[in-house]
């Protein structure tokens, strides 16, 4: 008798953690299936709680907009629900594209596979959104091929050491751990002043004088392979222009000097077109500057270890005394100190 009521007991609390258990999988599973994505950030502030199971999604957003590319792209895309809530989809939607300009992996990355435009869709459970366009242009980066990432790889670009591929509609890039970083040791990207065959694609023009304005350059300076790719030309900036903010006389450390001159509207730049994928380019400190020449290095200017334009020395935003610091790249890093006004080789960095 006591086996047999032992035995009933035991049989009631097994179905009772079976019953239990399929509950709450039965919820978890159908929270996965409606909003898998809910950790993602939203960019509008609306809420961005778990969906109701029995909500539906109205209106598909491709939040990546309109692009130019020529590596992987990661997508993003936002779903509008009838619930209130607005939910990152990137991973649920199907990516739709009119040619076969580029394919998109599980994950929303457009990787391109020839030059040329499509128009991007994004659905899901039979909403479709607004289509986007995608333009897969020629790299700008020197020593990448379109359509590989940008790495260190062969055809990725960065670090490339070719001692003539700055001369083209390029920029070079070379990666650099910034181990006096202030925040600590962090990784950067940083730019060789560019080709003059790179500012007129571009569509800049020559203005050497202190009102300059807009997309322009000071001057043409002339690499004759001692310091810089032989015979080929690079534009030189200077740091005052049309509401440029002049050199401090306080100090060091007003980043503001040099604010809206030539040499820093050319970094500017590289954010509008965001060169390499990034924004947030600007000119480098001293500090950034000696990071980049001393970073791996064993001997040789920038020109003989990457190929870079080298002549001349590169600005720096740092100043005082109504002249701002700068670095030569191919000699010592002792800082030299030029004015406003004097041209001098731009390089932009970006913290990865």
């Amino acid at each position: 008798m006591n086996n047999l009521k032992r035995t009933t007991q035991l049989t009631t609390i097994a179905a009772t953690i079976i019953l239990l258990v399929g509950c709450g999988s039965g919820g978890a599973f159908e929270g996965d299936t409606n909003g898998s994505n809910n950790s993602g950030s939203n960019s509008s502030g609306s809420n961005q709680g778990t969906v109701n199971p029995e909500a539906r999604v109205y209106e598909i957003i491709i939040d990546t907009g309109n692009k130019e590319i020529y590596s992987p792209l990661q997508y993003k895309v936002t779903g509008k629900y009838d619930d209130g809530n607005e939910q990152d989809i990137t991973k649920l939607v199907k990516f739709e594209v009119t040619n076969n300009i580029v394919s998109f992996d599980d994950e929303g990355v457009a990787m391109p596979n020839t030059i040329g435009r499509t128009e991007v869709t994004a659905t899901l459970n039979g909403v479709t959104s607004d289509p986007v366009t995608l333009d897969v242009v020629e790299t700008l980066v020197c020593g990448h091929t379109t359509g590989n990432p940008l790495d260190k790889n062969l055809g990725g670009g960065i670090d490339d050491d070719s001692k003539s591929s700055a001369s083209g509609e390029c920029l070079k890039i070379r990666e650099v751990l910034d181990s006096d970083d202030p925040t600590g040791p962090t990784y950067k990207w940083f730019t060789s002043s560019p080709s003059t065959a790179l500012v007129a694609k571009l569509g800049y023009s020559i203005q050497d004088n202190s009102t300059n304005t807009g997309d322009s350059y000071a001057t043409s300076n002339y690499e004759d392979g001692n310091n810089g790719p032989a015979g080929y030309h690079f534009a030189s900036f200077r740091q005052d222009g049309d509401g440029a903010v002049p050199p401090s006389s306080t100090g060091s450390s007003n980043r503001d000097a040099g604010k809206d001159g030539q040499a820093y509207r050319w970094c500017q730049k590289l954010n509008t077109i965001e060169f390499a994928g990034k924004t947030g380019w600007h000119i480098p400190s001293i500090s950034e500057l000696n990071s980049l020449n001393k970073y791996q290095k064993t001997a040789g200017s920038m020109y003989d270890r990457f190929g870079w334009p080298a002549t001349l020395d590169y600005h720096t935003w740092v100043s005082g005394f109504s002249k701002f610091d700068s670095i030569q790249l191919h000699d010592s890093s002792n800082p030299l100190f030029v004015t406003a006004d004097e041209a001098r080789y731009v390089s932009c960095v970006v913290d990865l």
